[in-house]
């Protein structure tokens, strides 16, 4: 059963991926999670680095050529609107909505990618949930309510592609031994494929590369 989905026009989806999928999952197409509001953090903030304040000399010595990041905290809010199906109630098929949502993010770490802001994370796992509203009638259950999500990678830009949460500048390389060719993606928009062979004494594959 496919859950109900508000016809919400110029809708940006919010992406899940775990370990076990192969794409990426619409929380809207697949549990009637609407993403309401995102706001992600553009930056992470900086851990303090390692100092030494010298009571002789001005200022304080940071060792800051390679800087460390904290984890961050967000939360997103989502809605989620249920009508009568096949003899459930709209209460019944909002619970159980929500329900397989919180199995899927329940354990472990996943991938999230929002749309609307172009921002995605890896290493993100589930912290909490808080309802905002509700609203049940006989005719339709309505609810509104936020997940907190806690991303322990601040740093590694995801992207989407080809259906795939994934890191950003990724290069995939497919070959045929027995034809010899090579095919190549990427999603690097500065990156441009040259060329790409396979050596038939070694079986090594070469790529030509131009960035910019």
């Amino acid at each position: 059963m496919k859950p109900y989905v508000p016809d919400i026009i110029g809708y940006k989806p919010f992406y899940i991926q775990t370990a076990e999928d192969s794409v990426a999952i619409d929380t809207a197409k697949e549990w009637g999670l609407i993403a309401k509001t995102n706001p992600f953090p553009a930056l992470p903030a900086v851990k303090s680095p390692y100092s030494i304040d010298y009571k002789d000399e001005n200022g304080t010595d940071e060792y800051c050529d390679n800087l460390w990041y904290e984890s961050f905290d967000y939360e997103l809010e989502f809605y989620i609107k249920t009508v009568p199906y096949n003899g459930l109630t709209p209460v019944y098929l909002l619970n159980t909505q929500i329900r397989a949502f919180f199995d899927k993010i329940r354990d472990g770490e996943f991938k999230i990618y929002d749309s609307y802001t172009g921002l995605g994370w890896q290493s993100v796992r589930y912290d909490s949930f808080s309802e905002d509203s509700i609203k049940i009638t006989d005719d339709y259950a309505r609810a509104i309510f936020s997940v907190k999500f806690k991303v322990n990678d601040p740093t590694t830009a995801m992207v989407l592609y080809d259906g795939v949460i994934s890191e950003n500048g990724w290069l995939r390389v497919d070959t045929d031994y027995v034809t010899g060719e090579v095919s190549i993606s990427t999603n690097d928009k500065d990156l441009s494929i040259v060329s790409g062979e396979i050596d038939p004494k070694t079986g090594l594959i070469s790529v030509v590369l131009s960035k910019g």
